[in-house]
């Protein structure tokens, strides 16, 4: 007789899942994980590839920035939930005239899309615009690990 088994995660398991991905713990180089800037304004999906998303200019003094896994920190578990968050987070803008819809996480040895979210403020969406001389933005991250009977 041969029968399939369905896995579902326990609490346990979520707050694991999350840990090797954000933590490195499964041997990533420390600067593999990056996040970067989107300033198209898209309706974020789960069919979405890296290419999906276009980032401010280099010219503009942009950069991806490394995610170093030992510095997310565990906020919260709740019932089949893992909270983490990153600190904040710095962009020294020495040119503008856009707006920040969002971010993405994502391994750059494989050029994977892992997980892409708008900026809130609160409950609604929340973009910022870059003045046309520049200026300095901040965000913080949370990563949200949720078990999906």
């Amino acid at each position: 007789m041969s029968v399939t088994c369905k896995w579902q995660l326990t609490n346990e398991g979520v707050k694991w899942r999350a840990r090797m991905l954000l933590r490195n713990v499964t041997g990533l180089a420390a600067t593999r994980l990056k996040v970067g800037l989107v300033i198209n304004n898209h309706t974020f999906a789960f069919t979405d590839l890296l290419a999906t998303y276009t980032e401010p200019s280099v010219g503009s003094g942009y950069a991806r920035k490394n995610l170093d896994g030992s510095t997310w920190t565990e906020v919260s578990t709740a019932s089949g939930q893992s909270q983490w968050s990153y600190p904040v987070q710095q962009w020294n803008f020495t040119t503008g005239g856009f707006t920040l819809y969002g971010a993405f996480l994502f391994d750059e040895d494989r050029g994977e899309l892992i997980a892409a979210g708008q900026f809130f403020d609160g409950v609604t969406p929340n973009p910022f615009a870059v003045p046309s001389a520049g200026g300095i933005f901040q965000s913080d991250f949370v990563w949200t690990d949720d078990n999906c009977p």
